[in-house]
This record gives C-alpha cells, sequence and structure tokens, in this order.
C-alpha cells in the first residue's frame, strides 16, 4: 500500500537528540535530503539548524527500521548515537543561515554491516520552488 503524501513528509523527518556540554539534553529535528554530485550521484545528508547540534558532544538520531517489504515498521525505531556530534556536521557558509548538513553514508554503511535496514525518504531540489514559481509577494528582492 503507498504512503499518503502525510506520511512520506514523516519519514523524511528525523528526530535528532543532544547531550549537551553545559549539561542536559536537547531535542530537535531534521529532514532526509539528497544533494546532487552529479546526474547519477547523490549525496544522502540529513538537514537542521545550527541551533539544533550546537554544543552537543553526543547526539542520536531515532531512525524508523525497515519493514523487509516496501514501508517502515511503525513503532520500531533504532537510536544510531554518535560521539563528537557537534563537529560532524557542516555549517551552511553563511554564518547568518542557520542550517547544517551532515552526510549520513557512513551512518548507512554501519548500518549494513549489523544487517540493519532503516526506513526514509529523502527530499530533493525538485521540491524548492525557483522563484517564478512564487508569488510576487513571497519573492525576495533582487539585489543589484
Amino acid at each position: 500500500m503507498p504512503l499518503s503524501p502525510a506520511e512520506q513528509l514523516a519519514h523524511s523527518a528525523v528526530r535528532i537528540e543532544c547531550d549537551l556540554a553545559v549539561g542536559g539534553v536537547g531535542t530537535g529535528t531534521g529532514f532526509f535530503y539528497s544533494l546532487d554530485k552529479n546526474e547519477d550521484q547523490h549525496i544522502p545528508v540529513i538537514v537542521t539548524n545550527k541551533h539544533v547540534e550546537e554544543g552537543a558532544v553526543k547526539g542520536r538520531f531515532l531512525l524508523t527500521l525497515h519493514d523487509g517489504f516496501d514501508g517502515p515498521a511503525i513503532g520500531k525505531v533504532q537510536a544510531y548515537e554518535l560521539d563528537s556530534f557537534q563537529s560532524r556536521w557542516i555549517p551552511h557558509p553563511d554564518k547568518d543561515v542557520d542550517l547544517c548538513v551532515m552526510p549520513i553514508a557512513p551512518l548507512l554503511r554501519e548500518a549494513v554491516k549489523t544487517n540493519t535496514r532503516f526506513f526514509f525518504l529523502t527530499l530533493d531540489k525538485e521540491l524548492i520552488p525557483t522563484a517564478s514559481d512564487l508569488p510576487p509577494e513571497f519573492r525576495l528582492p533582487s539585489v543589484t
């Protein structure tokens, strides 16, 4: 049975938990995204806000397991924990943009070694509207 648009969106998001250097736990969300390396190769990443991972010494992703067919194993999640969490993120080059990415191919390769399959859906650039797709009131002013 195909997933509804709401279910698809839910499976493109991931919960992030962080153990902070100052103590306590922070939480946030990210989303799975596919960066184009070239026409045939894509780099899977998780995108989140810089403030989510800031100050995190350890972090966890809560990932839904694959059901072994074509879908998610609803209610079955596995935490994937990483040390040096903040240093694993690549911040947006503009310091005023509150975004960062973490390439997840190493995480996926590690999962394969333990015969674990996660279920997630990636978003890609096809979902990002161009300026001409937006109504005029939502377009950014041109810079001259």
